[in-house]
Parts: C-alpha cells; sequence; structure tokens
C-alpha cells in the first residue's frame, strides 16, 4: 500500500526527525512504500520563525546551519512527499491509507487546533500510531467525532486512551516508533566517534544548569570532557539529525531530560542518567513510565540537586527483553490492522 505519514518532521526536533524516519523504516520492511507528507501547520511555522529572530550574529549563523541539516535529512531520509499547502486535502486523498503520529499531532497549543491532524474531510482509510495530546487531554465533540471515523487508534499515553475510552473509542497504547524500529535502524547514523576524547554527553531538551552542573561533576571524577548540546561549541560543529545518534553511540555516559534522549541511551546500551524534573517543577511522567517498563527505574533522576557519585549500567539483558514486548505490540498492531485495509482495498 501507498501510506502517506502526518507527524512532526518538520520541528527541527532530534526525536521529531527520528521517530518519523523510524515509522518509514518500518512500513517498508513490512512491503509499504511509506512518504512523509510534507505539511507544517501555521502555529509551528510561526514559531519556527520566531524561534530564528535574534540579533546575535553568531547564533543566527548557527539556527541557519541547523535549519540546513535538518532539511537535508528530511529530503534524504524521510521519503518527502511534493506537497503545495493549499492542496493538502487533495495530497492526502492519494494514498491507501494515512497514518497520524507519532508526535503531539493532537495538541490544540501546538498546531492551534488544526484539524488536518485529524484527518477531517478525508474519506481514505485512516489510523493514529502513538498519537498524543500531551500533558493535558484536551478533546472536544469535533475531535471525538472526527476520531470516531478511523480505521483503529493506538496512543502514546495511558490518560489519553482513557479519555477515548470513555466516549466508547476503542484503542490501545503503543511504544514510540523509535523504540518499534530498534537499534539496527540507527547504527548506519553512529559512524566513528566525533570525539577523540572519552566523554560524557549531556542532552537536554531545556537547558537545566543543576543537569548539567551534575553531569560536569560526574565527568571530573572520571577524569572526562563533558559535550553538551546546549553550548559546547563540539556539538554546534557536529549538530547533524545523524551526529545526535552518535553522539549518544560513542558516550562513556549520557545524561539527559529528553524522552529520547533515553531511548537511544537504551537503544545503544549506555550507562545513563535520566532526569525527570521539567522546568515548571513537575515531573516527566512518560519518561518515568517507560523507564520503569523497562527495569531502569534507578537511572531516573527525580532531584537534579542530589549529586550522581556513580551510574550503574541497566541490566541489558532484562531491558532488551521488556523492549521487545513493546515492539511486539507496536507491530501486532500495525500488522492486524494494515492486513485488514489491504484486504479491504483488493
Amino acid at each position: 500500500m501507498r501510506v502517506g505519514i502526518l507527524t512532526f518532521h518538520n520541528s527541527r526536533n532530534y526525536g521529531a526527525v527520528m521517530q518519523a524516519y523510524a515509522l518509514v523504516k518500518v512500513l517498508e520492511k513490512m512491503g509499504h512504500h511509506a512518504e512523509v507528507v510534507d505539511y507544517t501547520c501555521s502555529q509551528i511555522q510561526k514559531d519556527l520563525k520566531n524561534s530564528s529572530k535574534t540579533k546575535n550574529v553568531i547564533k543566527k549563523c548557527f539556527y541557519l546551519k541547523k535549519i540546513l541539516e535538518f532539511n537535508n535529512f528530511n529530503r534524504k531520509y524521510l521519503n518527502l512527499s511534493k506537497l503545495e499547502e493549499k492542496d493538502i486535502k487533495n495530497k492526502l486523498n492519494e494514498y491507501d491509507l494515512l497514518i497520524t503520529g507519532s508526535d503531539q499531532v493532537w495538541n490544540k497549543k501546538i498546531t492551534s487546533n488544526d484539524l488536518v491532524y485529524f484527518f477531517k474531510d478525508i474519506q481514505q482509510h485512516k489510523i493514529s500510531y502513538a498519537a498524543s495530546c500531551g500533558d493535558n487531554v484536551d478533546l472536544n465533540e469535533d475531535h471525538i467525532s472526527l476520531l470516531k471515523s478511523f480505521d483503529a487508534l493506538s496512543v502514546r499515553e495511558n490518560i489519553l486512551q482513557s479519555e477515548l475510552e470513555s466516549f466508547g473509542i476503542e484503542c490501545t497504547t503503543v511504544c514510540d516508533p523509535t523504540i518499534l524500529a530498534g537499534s539496527d535502524v540507527f547504527e548506519k547514523f553512529s559512524g566513528s566517534s566525533l570525539l577523540s576524547q572519552k566523554y560524557v554527553f549531556v542532552f537536554m531538551i531545556w537547558k537545566s544548569e543543576e543537569l548539567l552542573k551534575n553531569a560536569t561533576q560526574f565527568a571530573e571524577s572520571k577524569g572526562l570532557r563533558v559535550i553538551s548540546n546546549k553550548g559546547s561549541i563540539k556539538f554546534l560543529l557536529h549538530s547533524r539529525p545523524r551526529d545526535f545518534v552518535s553522539w549518544i553511540a560513542h558516550a562513556e555516559y549520557v545524561f539527559t531530560n529528553s524522552f529520547h534522549g533515553s531511548v537511544f541511551s537504551l537503544l545503544f546500551q549506555k550507562p545513563f542518567i535520566s532526569s525527570t524534573v521539567k522546568p515548571n517543577g513537575e515531573l516527566n511522567t512518560r519518561v518515568s513510565e517507560l523507564l520503569t517498563a523497562v527495569g531502569c527505574e534507578s537511572n531516573i533522576l527525580e532531584d537534579e540537586k542530589l549529586q550522581v557519585k556513580d551510574i550503574k549500567p541497566p541490566n541489558f539483558n532484562m531491558v532488551n527483553a521488556e523492549m521487545k514486548k513493546l515492539q511486539t505490540k507496536g507491530m501486532n498492531f500495525l500488522t492486524d490492522v494494515l492486513d485488514e485495509i489491504q484486504r479491504e482495498i483488493l
């Protein structure tokens, strides 16, 4: 089948492009032709434009470099569709099957309630894979009506599953596409180390001085260098999406407050610490739920002021067994739904 994926591939976010790439590779392995629909809602376009505004010439240059690098990755690896924005509905109706997700495609704060992500007025077969509303589920009657027209629904969080089921909508939770695809899909991006010295890699979605300080003190105790995506010149020089994978793959240890930072630490079997502290002081339950599910509770840091003196590597035999269960559940969902839709088409 020809499958179109609608997600946040154009957000300059490492996890976003990697999950999009992962879902494309999984679908290709299943024998389908998968494309990422090259659509970006107006709110995200506005946010990207605002984030590029700076009077600092050096920051501007690095930001333009990042845009170029992400655009190059997307064109090379995501099988991007050709699309004129005004033709989005016509484009979506060209596919045998449409998938929305993964990511927070139903988060109104991010999309400004863009109903394209709910496939409004689209008659083709449609499903969701690991779709999310973010921390706050805020679905109205229009959303529920649109979701009831889907062939099948899978979501990212348990809270969203419960909300949909309260409206009589059957759905299941599935793992992120990066987990679904497994480490083999990303091995080609690991390459050789980008640094001749051994290092601790600090990958942060939001900059935390406490986490960086913690990692720095830990690295000093081990005689290691620190590379951070928030400030290290070496990272800024090697910041392509594929470099993100390489930095984790060759690190001695990883400190992160990112979900995908945690996922790739697991995939490449790295000793790591994952802070679940958000900027507002709340805890990131998405990360803690994943790490608890795979037996990595000891790798969770709920107080960044607590100095990390040692990092015990997870029992990766157990981790891999639990990750395999998540992969199997996700693959069973896709296989069962896609096989049924393909039979209907034929």
